[in-house]
């Protein structure tokens, strides 16, 4: 989280890729939770042309006036959100195995 009131420069000095994105007016962010992530794809984000490549590799972005900034790596909420959802689809698929075999025990 980066605090700033006047229009500035927010570099992040990490290896260029456009996956990278500032949300404004955030106070926190933990990827750790699914509902969090959600949040976070529908958030407003600080557009592309104010994104820009700075010393040949890091990332910089013109921010103008909000209270604070995060920084996330979409890719991984993106990871995170697919592997929710695996999880859960493993999770429903034994649990209707499970019970598709009750049944037939229980019939018998």
């Amino acid at each position: 989280i980066v605090k700033s009131k006047k229009p500035t420069y927010l570099v992040l000095n990490s290896t260029f890729h456009p996956g990278w994105k500032v949300i404004p007016n955030t106070d926190s962010i933990s990827r750790n939770y699914i509902f969090e992530n959600i949040r976070i794809l529908k958030a407003d984000l600080v557009s592309e042309k104010k994104h820009g490549v700075l010393n040949g590799y890091a990332n910089v972005w013109q921010v103008n006036g909000a209270s604070s900034y995060s920084i996330v790596f979409l890719p991984d909420v993106y990871s995170a959100m697919g592997k929710f959802i695996s999880w859960l689809g493993l999770l429903i698929s034994v649990m209707v195995i499970a019970a598709v075999r009750f049944k037939r025990m229980k019939s018998r």
